[in-house]
Parts: structure tokens; C-alpha cells; sequence
């Protein structure tokens, strides 16, 4: 169904505990990425589960958009363990310390202050944190899920957070039951492949519409992502104005009413935009430089006008006169 938006299919030989990192690319711009994020980012499909002849692990077919790469990286289960013994080490080390205190506090002598090096509030705080915003989904032999990029949030902030990864975390059920996979919800969303109802419901031009209007956008923002707020905008009203104009779509009279309805308001935020965008580029005064600021101008007018107000007519007249000779 996403064959043309997929890359060649890559089969991956998973162990338990083992993570995968699907990554942007730091080359891609977020100009390219916005027709990306309105499409499923990659397609998990287990092929192989833990059998007798092969114990050590599973195998996936991982298929994703071409803008991204994949790579091995340390499980967070091995990185809690190694935390673990660090702990385990710790706690020792204080122990000693606590039994040495109290034999040197029998023998007349007091250690009051003791320091607490134990990392134990940490590491269960950074383990509840890291839990509490990871996704499960549990996949049997030939089932899948595909990852989306999470509706709402601003293309520049997807962008930076796909270029930071989306780690999978694969794990095992009896060996051969299934496979949990683990990923992270605040950058996407995994949906499994008998459940993906998104080509059934609401048309996605309507979503997107919908996405962008309810987002808060930041005017005072670099003009740069203002640029991209306003390609965004224009990419959804043009698949609005497709969607109408297709004679096989036989659009509804609702959906129709909310199409257009929700472009003359995508049309107002645009112009907005635009507006912001002119001002921040273009030149305000054109009896300024170009590259000169417009408030120091006014403030250095404004200043001379209140010199010009309490110097005596003496002194006006002679400044004129400097000024003309000039």
C-alpha cells in the first residue's frame, strides 16, 4: 500500500533487549520532511520468532521513508543494569562506611557528617521518567505496526525530534508467543497494521487542516520558521483545493461545507503570516539603510528633537549653519 513511499525492505536479526534507532538524516531539510510527516514513517513486520534451532533471537522487516537511517544502539535495559551495579557498588561502599562510623563512634570518637553518595532516588526517578513515556505493542508471527509522527505538534519540533531517533526497544513473550516492541510516544505513535483505519476515517486533508488550525503559532519566531509555518499552510490548501476539484472523490456536502470552510481559515492564518514575514525581512522606512534598525533611528529623531526644544535659538542657529555647510 506505501510500497512507493518505502525504501527496500531490510531484514534485522533482533536479540532480546536489543534497540534500534530510527534516525533523521542531519542533511535533510524540514522543507522535504513536510510531506513526510503526514505518511507512516516505517513498517515493522516480524518474520521470525525464537524457535528451538534459533534461541538467541528474532527477526524483523523494518521498512521506512528514505529520509531516515537505522542503527544498533545500547537497550536502556542494559544501560539500567549497568546503573544497577553501579548501585549495588555504591550501597556497599556505604555500608563499609556506616559499620566504620559506628566502630569509630563505640570508641568515644563521632562522625556527624556522613555524605550520602547513594544514587537510588535518581536512578528509580529516571527509570519511572524513561517508562513513563514509552509505547508498547505486542506483535505475533506476521503481524506488524507502522509508525506516525505524532498530530499537532509543529513541524520544526517534529523535525528536531526525529533527528534525535525514535528507539525501538524489542523484547521477547515465552520465546515464542510474540514480540513487545517499545518506542518512545512523545515523538510518534504506533499503530498495528489490522488497526490503521487512517485511509477509512476523516479525509487527511481535513485532518491536516484540522492539526494546523488548533496549533498556537509563535509570530515572534525566526523568520526561517515562519518561511516553513507558511510552505505548510500552502501545501494544505493546495490538497484541499485537489481533493474538491476531483470528480471520483464525490465528496460529501458536510465534508465539502468543512473543507472550505476550514481553507478561508487556513487563508487568514496565512496572510498573517505572510504579513509577519514581510516585516521582518523587508524594509520598514525607506529613508533608512537597509541593514540599519528602524527603532534606533526613531530613538535617535526623538532625541534630537528634545535637544532641538532646550538649546537656546543661539545655539539652533549655529548648528544649522555647521549642518548646511556640510
Amino acid at each position: 500500500m506505501y510500497n512507493h513511499l518505502f525504501s527496500q525492505p531490510i531484514q534485522y536479526e533482533i536479540k532480546p533487549n536489543q534497540s534500534l534507532l530510527v534516525s533523521l538524516a542531519d542533511d535533510v531539510s524540514d522543507f522535504v520532511l513536510l510531506p513526510a510527516l503526514s505518511q507512516p514513517l516505517a513498517e515493522i513486520i516480524i518474520s521470525e520468532l525464537p524457535s528451538h534451532t534459533n534461541e538467541q533471537g528474532a527477526s524483523i522487516i523494518l521498512t521506512c521513508q528514505p529520509f531516515f537511517t537505522v542503527s544498533h544502539v545500547e537497550s536502556l535495559n542494559d544501560k539500567d543494569t549497568h546503573d544497577q551495579e553501579i548501585l549495588d557498588k555504591e550501597q556497599l561502599d556505604q555500608g563499609k562506611v556506616n559499620k566504620a562510623s559506628e566502630a569509630t563512634a563505640s570508641a568515644g570518637y563521632s562522625l556527624n557528617s556522613v555524605p550520602d553518595t547513594s544514587p537510588k532516588s535518581d536512578t528509580i526517578s529516571h527509570q519511572c521518567d524513561v517508562s513513563k513515556h514509552l509505547g508498547k505493542v505486542t506483535r505475533a508471527l506476521g503481524q506488524g505496526c507502522r509508525l506516525y509522527a505524532r498530530v499537532g505538534i509543529a513541524p520544526r519540533i517534529s523535525a528536531a525530534m526525529l533527528r534525535k531517533g525514535v528507539r525501538l526497544t524489542f523484547s521477547f513473550i515465552h520465546s515464542d508467543e510474540g514480540v513487545v516492541i517499545e518506542y518512545e510516544q512523545s515523538v510518534c505513535e504506533a499503530i498495528t497494521l489490522e488497526k490503521d483505519l487512517r485511509l477509512n476515517q476523516e479525509p487527511k486533508e481535513l485532518i491536516m487542516a484540522k492539526a494546523i488550525l488548533a496549533r498556537n503559532f509563535d509570530y515572534e519566531e525566526p523568520p526561517a520558521t515562519i518561511a516553513l509555518n507558511i510552505s505548510e499552510i500552502e501545501q494544505v490548501r493546495a490538497d484541499i483545493s485537489h481533493y474538491l476539484s476531483e470528480e471520483r472523490n464525490k465528496v460529501h456536502a458536510i465534508i465539502a461545507a468543512q473543507l472550505l470552510k476550514l481553507d478561508n481559515l487556513l487563508n487568514h492564518k496565512q496572510q498573517w503570516l505572510l504579513r509577519t514575514y514581510s516585516q521582518s525581512q523587508q524594509r520598514t522606512n525607506y529613508a533608512s539603510a537597509a541593514n540599519e534598525l528602524s527603532k534606533d533611528v526613531e530613538d535617535l529623531q526623538r532625541k534630537l528633537e528634545c535637544f532641538a526644544l532646550l538649546a537656546p535659538a543661539d545655539v539652533s542657529l549655529m548648528v544649522d549653519k555647521l549642518t548646511e555647510d556640510n
